[in-house]
């Protein structure tokens, strides 16, 4: 039996050897893919694990009573709990929080000190390293920083105590260098110890939950517990993005994996399919020499088992060194983590996978013309011959449909390759669609779902504050817009300013969506929303109503108070995302012409102080639903904008925390760009971008996925032409003895010519039709998302149905090309065939 099926395979050796190349590039390609995912995945986790903070969950701005209920809980295992005395502001430059310093708090988030010592004696301080650096600051310089403590007074409203405070700076620290990239603790530690000025303390700190708790699950449940919100207990997110990765790369197979797991089938089916009559033909030959029907099945399994095995260790040896290319070179996640040390995790899971599909396919199709065995008798196999009613059928439609023999024989030849016809087109559509779908969604369409793109709008540069700092000591100034102006290119200079605000409703003045999404009840008797408080100069705010239309209705707000009131537009709007999709309302009958009344922040230059007071706004306009797609400020937090004197008035705020510049021409960009670094470089807040920088800095990722992708599709791509002209050329040679008979009976060779290439045209042209129709169904579909997408931010879509027909035709002229080099292959061959070699069977 091993003899015979040996002799076999090296009798065959060039059809196996198109069937082992294509079972062995699948596998290579989905091992190495899948591998290289594994691997990053656990690398990834084993690098955050050694750094990352070891609790998972946070909570923030508790009081005792609330920590009381924590240390009681049964499924909290343990935590830290550190005083946190508001915000401290250094040389009206800088802001960070104030904790108090503890030991455990300090090592759950990985934290270790670069120079000095630990806070030990009062009013000691380390602060985090980049502070240090940024601020020149000196083992043991004394410094002065000035703080604010919001809290809740008797009246269970927001408030604010500030303090001054000299501290000693006895060291710095820093955190692992992968963390700096997410959220990390970098607040100024003060020495344990009473201090008096700080009179309303809250707490912060982390939880461990018990072992076998599901931590979001369990921080739900504890936030209910003790009646607060995600404000106050969270994830921390380097464990949540560590789960949206792990998720998201093994919750399913990605475009590689299915490509080639979908394209390996396929091609082993259609090898198969061409090699259908000869299975059949050779199983009649061993039967006419009296091999029994059970080992004639045995030994097409024992031989499709061996093609497979040199399949899967040919596949093996090319996947290991390609799943290092892939580990190194090609990034799957969109956590940023040089993968150059990364160790190799082998998937041998999806390995199995798709060995097992494949093998599958291969017994399937060699299943069906085994049926023979049990249906025919030898010599019928053998020649064969067609006992069933169908083929008579078939013969007879076909010669009382088709007069002329040369379209009866190019009929009967379709018929008799209906599978290897069906199967080339799904590849060349499959192939087709993997490379158009990469250009399928045009790039202006991101203004609709992408919100940086969209908040951007029409402006070429905008600045924007790089560290935290007070808005109400520093930012840009009057002096800063005027100088931004004078640069030779600018058109038009826009600064806004902005600050919270808070407003105490009754449940009832609240929708229900609201309430369910903040996790609210009906039995509180006041709660609390904050909104956005934005000051606009009119004419920004005009640009937007006559760009954009972002008012609903209403008129613009006034830049002056009449009997204390100020005029404002409300976008009294947000995002839903639970059971119930779409925009909702925060107050419910919110209308022109109410009164509401809001606590703001107040700053007194004079004595340096910030406070709260209460501000009456009468609603002149309301905002439309497409405001929200213009800035990317909290989901579920409003806006409430007024016109930037009224602001300054209000608030007390001379400065400025973002300014937009409009260039006359794309080509002044960089000229304006230079011209505002040189003014205002020398502000240690001072950040300056443009669009397409921040662009760039943000799809690093898709870069590289696009990288990947390109791969993905170039083999894709070689391997559909392969199928192309190999296919064809394997379905001439599978029916030469025919071709022969013909020849033999004067047929002409031009004629035999005119039948293949048209056989050839019938292979390439319905995949090529295929995929335009696929392209069509994509883009009605990108169509109706994009669509949908900006109709839920409210904005106008005034696009057409996107078709990339550059793309397409592409595809189609390269399909041509390899019908006419098949047809040509074949037309050469053609020539040269000697007829009774062929007749014999002799190649």
């Amino acid at each position: 039996m091993i003899n015979l099926i040996w002799k076999y395979i090296i009798k065959n050796y060039k059809k196996n050897l198109a069937l082992i190349t294509v079972l062995a590039i699948s596998i290579c390609v989905v091992f190495a893919n899948a591998t290289a995912k594994k691997s990053q995945l656990e690398y990834i986790k084993d690098v955050l694990a050694k750094n990352r903070p070891k609790a998972e969950v946070i909570y923030n701005n508790l009081n005792l009573e609330q920590i009381s209920k924590i240390s009681k809980n049964k499924d909290v295992d343990s935590y830290t709990k550190v005083r946190t005395y508001g915000v401290v502001t250094y040389s009206n430059r800088l802001t960070e929080d104030l904790i108090e310093f503890d030991q455990k708090y300090f090592e759950q988030y990985n934290l270790t000190l670069v120079e000095g010592r630990l806070p030990i004696n009062k009013n000691e301080v380390i602060v985090f390293e980049d502070f240090f650096k940024l601020m020149n600051l000196k083992i043991g310089q004394k410094i002065n920083i000035e703080g604010y403590n919001k809290f809740k007074n008797k009246e269970k409203s927001v408030d604010v105590e500030n303090y001054k405070l000299d501290v000693k700076v006895v060291g710095y620290y820093t955190c692992p260098e992968v963390m700096k990239t997410f959220f990390i603790d970098s607040s100024i530690m003060l020495a344990r110890g009473e201090y008096d000025i700080v009179k309303n303390i809250s707490y912060k700190g982390t939880i461990d939950f018990k072992e076998g708790l599901k931590p979001y699950i369990a921080s739900m449940k504890l936030s209910s517990d003790l009646n607060v919100n995600s404000d106050h207990i969270y994830i921390d997110n380097t464990h949540a993005r560590i789960k949206e990765e792990e998720a998201r790369l093994f919750s399913d197979k990605d475009s590689m994996d299915w490509a080639f797991m979908v394209l390996g089938a396929f091609m082993t089916m259609n090898i198969i399919s061409l090699m259908a009559s000869q299975i059949s033909r050779e199983q009649g030959l061993l039967r006419v020499i009296a091999m029994s029907k059970r080992r004639i099945l045995l030994f097409e399994f024992m031989r499709n088992v061996f093609l497979l095995f040199v399949s899967v260790v040919l596949g093996l040896i090319m996947g290991l060194p390609l799943s290092r290319i892939f580990t190194r070179f090609f990034s799957y996640s969109s956590i940023d983590i040089s993968m150059a040390h990364a160790t190799i995790s082998y998937d041998w899971v999806c390995m199995k996978n798709v060995v097992i599909l494949l093998a599958l396919v291969m017994m399937l199709s060699v299943a069906i013309p085994s049926i023979k065995v049990l249906s025919n008798t030898p010599i019928q196999q053998y020649k064969g011959l067609k006992n069933n009613v169908w083929g008579r059928f078939t013969n007879n439609l076909v010669n009382n449909i088709f007069s002329e023999i040369t379209n009866r024989l190019l009929v009967t030849s379709i018929l008799k390759q209906k599978v290897f016809l069906v199967v080339s087109s799904v590849i060349i559509v499959f192939a087709g669609h993997t490379y158009v779908h990469n250009y399928s969604f045009p790039t202006y369409w991101k203004i609709y779902i992408s919100p940086l793109e969209r908040s951007f709008r029409d402006y070429d540069i905008r600045l924007s504050q790089d560290r935290f700092v007070d808005n109400f000591r520093t930012g840009y100034t009057s002096d800063d817009v005027k100088k931004i102006s004078s640069i030779g290119g600018v058109k038009d200079v826009f600064a806004r300013s902005n600050s919270e605000a808070y407003m105490y409703v009754k449940p009832n003045q609240l929708s229900d969506q609201y309430k369910a999404q903040r996790l609210l009840d009906d039995n509180f008797d006041k709660g609390e929303i904050r909104f956005d408080l934005l000051g606009m100069p009119k004419k920004l705010i005009q640009d937007f109503i006559n760009k954009d239309n972002v008012l609903e209705r209403g008129h613009l707000p006034s830049d002056k108070a009449e009997n204390g009131i100020v005029e404002a537009l409300v976008y009294n709007t947000f995002y839903l995302k639970m059971d119930e999709r779409g925009n909702f309302k925060v107050i419910k009958n919110l209308s022109i012409g109410d009164i509401i009344n809001l606590r703001i922040e107040n700053y007194n230059k004079k004595t340096g102080k910030i406070s709260y007071q209460n501000q009456k706004f009468k609603v002149v306009g309301l905002l439309d639903d497409i405001w929200g797609s213009f800035f990317d400020t909290e989901a579920f937090v409003p806006d409430i904008l007024v016109d930037s004197k009224a602001y300054a008035k209000i608030t007390g705020s001379e400065y400025m925390s973002r300014v937009e510049i409009r260039t006359r021409d794309k080509s002044d960009i960089k000229r304006v760009f230079k011209g505002v670094k040189n003014f205002l470089g020398y502000k240690q807040f001072f950040k300056a971008e443009t669009l397409e920088g921040i662009i760039d800095d943000s799809e690093w990722y898709h870069r590289i996925a696009k990288k990947r992708d390109f791969v993905t599709t170039l083999i894709l791509f070689a391997l559909a032409i392969t199928n192309i002209i190999v296919g064809i050329i394997l379905s001439f040679y599978m029916r030469k003895n025919e071709y022969g008979s013909l020849l033999s009976l004067g047929m002409r060779r031009r004629t035999l010519k005119s039948i293949c290439i048209k056989n050839t045209v019938l292979v390439v042209i319905p995949g090529i039709v295929g995929i335009y129709l696929w392209s069509l169904r994509d883009a009605i579909f990108e169509f109706e998302s994009v669509k949908m997408c900006a109709m839920q931010q409210g904005i106008p879509f005034n696009e057409y149905l996107y078709i990339p027909w550059c793309n397409l035709l592409a595809f189609t002229l390269v399909c041509i090309m390899c019908m006419l080099v098949a047809g040509f292959i074949l037309a050469k061959k053609i020539d040269k065939i000697n007829i009774m070699d062929m007749i014999n069977s002799i190649e």
